[in-house]
Protein backbone atom coordinates (compact mmCIF):
# COMPACT_ATOMS: atom_id res chain seq x y z
CA UNK A 1 0.00 0.00 0.00
CA UNK A 2 1.02 3.70 -0.60
CA UNK A 3 2.57 5.40 2.06
CA UNK A 4 0.84 8.91 3.76
CA UNK A 5 3.37 10.75 1.36
CA UNK A 6 2.59 9.30 -1.53
CA UNK A 7 -0.73 9.81 -1.49
CA UNK A 8 -0.67 13.40 -0.57
CA UNK A 9 1.87 13.43 -3.68
CA UNK A 10 -0.39 11.88 -5.93
CA UNK A 11 -3.36 14.36 -4.66
CA UNK A 12 -1.13 17.45 -5.03
CA UNK A 13 -0.41 15.79 -8.92
CA UNK A 14 -3.74 14.90 -9.66
CA UNK A 15 -4.97 18.79 -8.47
CA UNK A 16 -2.42 20.68 -10.54
CA UNK A 17 -2.85 18.41 -13.33
CA UNK A 18 -7.08 19.19 -13.56
CA UNK A 19 -6.02 22.61 -12.72
CA UNK A 20 -4.05 22.82 -15.95
CA UNK A 21 -6.89 20.85 -17.60
CA UNK A 22 -9.13 23.47 -16.94
CA UNK A 23 -7.14 26.21 -17.19
CA UNK A 24 -6.45 24.61 -21.12
CA UNK A 25 -9.60 23.46 -21.92
CA UNK A 26 -12.16 25.60 -20.68
CA UNK A 27 -10.19 29.42 -18.87
CA UNK A 28 -8.36 29.88 -22.11
CA UNK A 29 -10.70 29.36 -24.35
CA UNK A 30 -12.57 31.64 -22.70
CA UNK A 31 -10.46 34.67 -22.33
CA UNK A 32 -9.85 34.42 -26.15
CA UNK A 33 -13.30 34.65 -26.44
CA UNK A 34 -14.04 37.61 -24.16
CA UNK A 35 -10.61 39.14 -26.04
CA UNK A 36 -12.56 38.40 -29.52
CA UNK A 37 -15.40 39.95 -28.38
CA UNK A 38 -13.84 43.02 -26.60
CA UNK A 39 -12.17 43.62 -29.76
CA UNK A 40 -14.94 43.64 -31.88
CA UNK A 41 -16.84 45.70 -29.53
CA UNK A 42 -14.68 48.40 -30.06
CA UNK A 43 -14.78 48.13 -33.48
CA UNK A 44 -18.29 48.28 -33.39
CA UNK A 45 -18.12 51.97 -31.40
CA UNK A 46 -15.42 53.17 -34.01
CA UNK A 47 -18.26 52.29 -36.88
CA UNK A 48 -20.92 53.68 -34.44
CA UNK A 49 -18.90 56.97 -34.59
CA UNK A 50 -18.15 57.53 -38.25
CA UNK A 51 -22.03 56.68 -38.96
CA UNK A 52 -22.99 59.27 -36.48
CA UNK A 53 -20.55 61.92 -37.94
CA UNK A 54 -22.00 60.39 -41.52
CA UNK A 55 -25.92 60.95 -40.11
CA UNK A 56 -24.58 64.19 -39.16
CA UNK A 57 -22.79 65.51 -42.32
CA UNK A 58 -25.89 64.32 -44.08
CA UNK A 59 -28.04 66.10 -42.13
CA UNK A 60 -26.55 69.15 -42.80
CA UNK A 61 -26.31 68.20 -46.75
CA UNK A 62 -30.56 67.95 -46.62
CA UNK A 63 -30.29 71.27 -44.35
CA UNK A 64 -28.38 73.02 -46.99
CA UNK A 65 -30.41 71.84 -49.73
CA UNK A 66 -33.74 72.68 -48.67
CA UNK A 67 -32.29 76.21 -47.89
CA UNK A 68 -31.26 76.29 -51.77
CA UNK A 69 -34.25 74.47 -53.08
CA UNK A 70 -36.28 77.81 -53.63
CA UNK A 71 -33.38 79.30 -55.16
CA UNK A 72 -33.08 76.42 -57.68
CA UNK A 73 -36.50 76.32 -58.40
CA UNK A 74 -36.91 79.87 -58.81
CA UNK A 75 -33.54 79.63 -61.57
CA UNK A 76 -35.35 76.58 -62.95
CA UNK A 77 -38.46 78.82 -63.70
CA UNK A 78 -36.23 81.08 -65.93
CA UNK A 79 -34.64 78.64 -67.89
CA UNK A 80 -36.81 77.63 -70.92
CA UNK A 81 -38.13 73.96 -71.61
CA UNK A 82 -36.06 73.58 -74.32
CA UNK A 83 -33.67 75.45 -76.85
CA UNK A 84 -35.25 78.81 -77.68
CA UNK A 85 -33.46 80.44 -81.00
CA UNK A 86 -35.90 83.23 -79.91
CA UNK A 87 -34.46 83.85 -76.70
CA UNK A 88 -30.93 83.49 -77.27
CA UNK A 89 -31.40 85.58 -80.47
CA UNK A 90 -32.63 88.46 -77.98
CA UNK A 91 -29.95 87.92 -75.78
CA UNK A 92 -27.03 88.12 -78.28
CA UNK A 93 -29.32 91.46 -79.68
CA UNK A 94 -28.65 92.80 -76.13
CA UNK A 95 -25.58 92.69 -75.50
CA UNK A 96 -23.85 92.84 -79.13
CA UNK A 97 -26.16 95.38 -80.80
CA UNK A 98 -25.13 98.39 -79.03
CA UNK A 99 -21.35 98.05 -80.92
CA UNK A 100 -22.31 96.30 -83.89
CA UNK A 101 -25.06 94.66 -85.98
CA UNK A 102 -23.05 92.78 -88.21
CA UNK A 103 -22.95 89.48 -86.58
CA UNK A 104 -23.39 85.61 -87.58
CA UNK A 105 -25.06 83.22 -85.60
CA UNK A 106 -24.84 79.56 -85.66
CA UNK A 107 -27.03 77.69 -83.78
CA UNK A 108 -27.15 73.54 -83.22
CA UNK A 109 -28.72 71.89 -86.00
CA UNK A 110 -32.54 70.88 -85.75
CA UNK A 111 -32.44 67.22 -83.39
CA UNK A 112 -29.03 67.69 -82.79
CA UNK A 113 -28.13 66.56 -79.30
CA UNK A 114 -27.15 69.20 -75.85
CA UNK A 115 -23.41 69.41 -76.02
CA UNK A 116 -21.79 69.14 -72.77
CA UNK A 117 -24.56 67.85 -70.81
CA UNK A 118 -23.81 66.55 -67.22
CA UNK A 119 -23.20 62.55 -67.90
CA UNK A 120 -25.98 62.29 -65.36
CA UNK A 121 -29.43 61.68 -67.95
CA UNK A 122 -30.91 62.71 -64.78
CA UNK A 123 -29.19 66.88 -64.71
CA UNK A 124 -31.67 68.94 -64.46
CA UNK A 125 -30.18 71.57 -67.36
CA UNK A 126 -28.68 70.69 -70.58
CA UNK A 127 -26.37 73.14 -72.35
CA UNK A 128 -26.56 73.93 -76.18
CA UNK A 129 -23.53 75.63 -77.74
CA UNK A 130 -24.16 78.60 -80.04
CA UNK A 131 -21.38 80.04 -82.37
CA UNK A 132 -21.15 83.62 -82.80
CA UNK A 133 -19.08 85.43 -85.18
CA UNK A 134 -18.47 89.34 -85.21
CA UNK A 135 -16.15 92.68 -86.02
CA UNK A 136 -15.95 95.39 -83.29
CA UNK A 137 -12.94 97.95 -81.77
CA UNK A 138 -11.14 96.51 -79.26
CA UNK A 139 -12.43 98.09 -76.82
CA UNK A 140 -15.46 96.73 -77.22
CA UNK A 141 -14.31 93.13 -76.78
CA UNK A 142 -14.45 93.35 -72.67
CA UNK A 143 -17.96 94.80 -72.28
CA UNK A 144 -20.08 92.33 -74.65
CA UNK A 145 -17.97 89.46 -72.50
CA UNK A 146 -19.31 90.74 -69.75
CA UNK A 147 -22.54 91.37 -70.94
CA UNK A 148 -22.99 87.82 -71.40
CA UNK A 149 -21.35 86.80 -68.52
CA UNK A 150 -23.95 88.82 -66.81
CA UNK A 151 -26.77 86.42 -68.55
CA UNK A 152 -28.71 83.79 -66.60
CA UNK A 153 -28.77 81.51 -69.15
CA UNK A 154 -25.53 81.69 -70.46
CA UNK A 155 -23.35 79.43 -68.63
CA UNK A 156 -20.26 80.03 -70.00
CA UNK A 157 -17.46 81.33 -72.84
CA UNK A 158 -16.36 77.86 -74.28
CA UNK A 159 -14.15 78.91 -77.12
CA UNK A 160 -12.92 82.13 -78.88
CA UNK A 161 -10.73 83.71 -81.07
CA UNK A 162 -10.12 87.28 -81.35
CA UNK A 163 -8.05 88.23 -84.44
CA UNK A 164 -6.94 92.01 -85.40
CA UNK A 165 -8.06 92.97 -88.79
CA UNK A 166 -6.84 97.18 -90.42
CA UNK A 167 -8.23 98.15 -93.08
CA UNK A 168 -5.60 100.65 -94.39
CA UNK A 169 -7.70 102.56 -96.97
CA UNK A 170 -10.43 103.80 -94.14
CA UNK A 171 -7.43 103.75 -91.05
CA UNK A 172 -9.56 101.24 -89.15
CA UNK A 173 -8.34 98.87 -87.09
CA UNK A 174 -10.93 96.49 -85.91
CA UNK A 175 -10.90 92.45 -84.27
CA UNK A 176 -12.81 89.47 -85.81
CA UNK A 177 -14.07 87.73 -82.15
CA UNK A 178 -15.76 84.25 -82.81
CA UNK A 179 -16.99 82.93 -79.42
CA UNK A 180 -18.69 79.27 -78.17
CA UNK A 181 -21.66 80.53 -75.89
CA UNK A 182 -22.93 77.47 -73.55
CA UNK A 183 -27.07 78.54 -73.27
CA UNK A 184 -29.06 76.74 -70.79
CA UNK A 185 -32.12 74.92 -71.42
CA UNK A 186 -33.79 72.14 -68.56
CA UNK A 187 -33.47 68.60 -69.64
CA UNK A 188 -36.95 67.60 -69.73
Amino acid sequence: MLSRREIVLIIILLVVIAGTAYFLLFLQPTLADIQTAQASITSKEDELVELKILEAQYAQIVESRSAIQPQWEAFEQGVPQSFDDTEVLRIIQKVIYPYTENIDVEFPEQGEDAVDAASDESAPTLMYRVALDFTVPYEDIEPILEGFKEERLVSRVVEYDISRIEIAELGIEEYSVSLGLDFLTQNR
